[in-house]
């Protein structure tokens, strides 16, 4: 385990999150949640965040993280559009086609293909007629 130096605030926060998000799973009911540590340079976030990835292992929980920028939050949708790519594998396609072929190759049911237009615009792809960005 990392030490956490002064951070216990932070490190609460997050136990009880995952807590909740485990009694949450166990139930059937599902709880998503993000969690998200801001501070300057120095503060400390990269540690804590090796802490959080470090805990949430032993628990069997996957941890999603990334970095933004200042600049990402003037971007619509940044924070969304990476946290999807990451998730749907999609981040390293570098065409829009590529990025639909494969996430159609990974979606079968007809009704989830339906639906996939509606995430068009956050993944940067044309699916059910809807224009490329």
């Amino acid at each position: 385990m990392l030490r956490s130096l002064g951070r216990e605030k932070e490190i609460e926060v997050y136990s009880s999150m995952l807590k909740g998000f485990l009694e949450a799973r166990a139930a059937g009911h599902k709880n998503y949640n993000v969690l998200i540590y801001e501070g300057p340079i120095g503060y400390g976030k990269s540690r804590l965040l090796a802490e959080v990835v470090y805990r949430t292992a032993k628990d069997g929980v996957r941890v999603i993280s990334f970095e933004l920028a200042k600049t990402d939050i003037k971007q619509c949708n940044y924070a969304l559009q990476t946290l999807l790519a990451i998730i749907m594998s999609v981040q390293n396609c570098k065409s829009y086609a590529k990025r639909e072929r494969f996430l159609l190759s990974k979606i079968l049911d007809p009704k989830m293909r339906q639906n996939l237009c509606l995430l068009s615009d956050i993944l940067l792809v044309k699916v059910g007629g809807i224009s490329e960005r």
